[in-house]
C-alpha cells in the first residue's frame, strides 16, 4: 500500500510541476474524443438521411446499375417485352423499358 501512495504522490507532484502540459494533453484528449464522437455521428446521420430518402422512393424496388459504355443486346428490353412481362408474370407489379437518351 505504502507503494502505491508514493506512486501517487510522485504522479500529482509530476502533474502540478508541469500544468501547462498536463492541461494540453488533457485538453488534446478532450478534442480527440470530440472529434471521433462528431464524426461517428455525422456519418451515422448520413446514413440514416441516405436510407430515409431510399425508402420515400421505393429504395425496395428500386434497382441501381452502374453506366456501361457497350450495350449488351440480350439484355435489352423493348417495351414489347416489357408489356408481355407485366401480363404474363403474376408475380411482378412493374415493369419499365429501359429509356433512351
Amino acid at each position: 500500500m505504502n507503494l502505491f501512495l508514493e506512486a501517487l504522490r510522485a504522479a500529482l507532484t509530476s502533474l502540478m510541476a508541469h500544468r501547462l502540459r498536463s492541461f494540453l494533453t488533457t485538453l488534446g484528449i478532450l478534442i480527440g474524443t470530440a472529434s471521433v464522437i462528431a464524426v461517428v455521428s455525422l456519418v451515422q446521420g448520413f446514413s440514416e438521411l441516405i436510407k430515409a430518402q431510399f425508402a420515400d422512393i421505393g429504395g425496395a424496388r428500386s434497382r441501381c446499375a452502374p453506366k456501361t459504355t457497350t450495350r449488351i443486346s440480350a439484355l435489352a428490353r423493348s417495351t414489347t417485352s416489357a408489356s408481355r412481362t407485366s401480363r404474363h408474370c403474376a408475380i411482378v407489379c412493374r415493369v419499365s423499358a429501359p429509356s433512351r437518351r
